[in-house]
């Protein structure tokens, strides 16, 4: 009987393991986002990071999707003129919440994180480049 429930449970494990590894495979080997899921990305990156949309000057702008079934990620990046990112920082209460740290010409934010996510961090350069980092598990 001990037997049987051993393999049981190595059994259940290990199809768990293929669907988790299956689906973080299919989510990276996937193209460009579509519209739709490049907005909802974006949406759910600027409510995970308690921030206010993104300044209409940004510009050279990427997010990328990561995650399977259990977690999801999404990191960004984009420039933007420091005035503008300036103004930006007021408007997003993430931001004004957190007390930056500043190494190596980066500003970095570790915002308390809003829309169930469990992560959230903003990372400004000296050289006006953006990066964000939400996460969900």
């Amino acid at each position: 009987m001990k037997a049987h429930q051993s393999i049981a449970t190595l059994l259940t494990a290990s199809i768990a393991v293929s669907l988790i590894c299956s689906a973080c495979i299919s989510d990276s080997r996937r193209g460009e986002l579509t519209a739709e899921e490049r907005k909802q990305a974006i949406d759910a990156t600027l409510e995970w990071g308690r921030l206010a949309p993104f300044p209409s000057s940004a510009h050279q702008f990427t997010i990328k999707v990561e995650g399977g079934f259990f977690t999801r990620t999404f990191r960004s990046h984009s420039k933007a003129p420091k005035g503008d990112i300036d103004i930006w920082i007021r408007q997003s209460p993430g931001l004004m919440d957190a007390e930056p740290s500043y190494a190596d010409g980066k500003r970095k934010y570790i915002v308390k994180p809003g829309g169930g996510a469990n992560r959230a961090e903003v990372t400004i350069g000296d050289d006006d480049a953006v990066e964000i980092y939400a996460s969900w598990s």
